[in-house]
């Protein structure tokens, strides 16, 4: 989740919002520093500044809006996805033109009052972004997972059933839509776990959940599990790491208590 946002005009600071806790950076302090090293890594790496790694569990991210020279800073959580938070931050950019580029035209474009009220249009672009990464996400993907595994199924025996298909052939399709459920139950599974290696473990537990309900329930499939266990178990592998990476790209992590948060010095990088 973004903790804090500053946007930045020909280095100043022209707003600043914080979703938590105030930090104790000097607003036009950052905006000067940050100017000077987006500019130096313009100049020597023909390239915009992207992301600096704070290395205390944060980090920082730019959207360098062109027509009006503007940089959007957010800083936010490292597990953050970075394509994610671009993703954001130029809505947010988006909504600040809209909204305040009538400013721009005028003498108080520099005027910081100007633009406190964007804060209220702010908050309303950020609401519902984060989602936590926890044991709990990881069951109600996992249940929904098997209920949509379960339907998806009974769906296709009644297909079958209408179908009328010879025996060789039903147990074939069943083999092959039945690795496809898998690959989606677990996708699933790993969308709701909300990063690929969480999704890759849901896709694992998913598994090892069909067999044991294969060994209970189901026995008539044990010849399947026996057969193409190891091509299944590749599809829920593949679909939970896949759900996670697609789960990861559309929430941001909840913020973190940051009340004591360990100093180190920054690292750039323009990627």
């Amino acid at each position: 989740m973004i903790h804090s946002l500053f946007i930045i005009d020909h280095g100043i600071a022209i707003f600043t919002h914080h979703f938590k806790n105030e930090t104790a950076i000097d607003a036009q302090l950052l905006s000067g520093f940050l100017s000077a090293i987006g500019s130096f890594a313009q100049e020597t790496f023909q390239t915009g500044l992207q992301t600096i790694h704070i290395r205390n569990g944060e980090k920082m991210n730019f959207y360098v809006e062109q027509d009006h020279g503007l940089i959007f800073c957010a800083i936010s959580n490292e597990k953050d996805n970075n394509k994610l938070l671009l993703k954001i931050l130029k809505q947010i950019s988006e909504a600040f033109i809209d909204e305040k580029g009538e400013v721009f035209t005028s003498p108080s474009r520099s005027d910081i009052a100007k633009y406190k009220d964007f804060s209220d249009t702010l908050e309303k672009i950020m609401r519902g972004r984060a989602t936590p990464r926890n044991a709990g996400m990881i069951i109600l993907g996992l249940v929904l997972g098997l209920i949509v595994l379960f339907v998806s199924f009974f769906i296709f025996l009644i297909i079958i059933d209408i179908l009328t298909l010879p025996e060789n052939y039903i147990i074939m399709v069943a083999i092959y839509f039945l690795t496809g459920f898998m690959l989606l139950s677990s996708w699933i599974a790993g969308f709701f776990a909300g990063n690929q290696m969480i999704g890759l473990y849901a896709g694992i537990v998913f598994f090892a959940i069909f067999v044991v309900g294969i060994f209970l329930f189901l026995k008539v499939l044990l010849l399947y599990i026996v057969m193409f266990g190891p091509f299944t178990f590749l599809a829920c592998v593949t679909g939970g790491y896949w759900g996670g990476a697609k789960g990861d790209m559309k929430k941001l992590y909840p913020i973190q208590d940051r009340s004591n948060p360990r100093k180190e010095a920054p690292t750039v990088s323009n990627q």
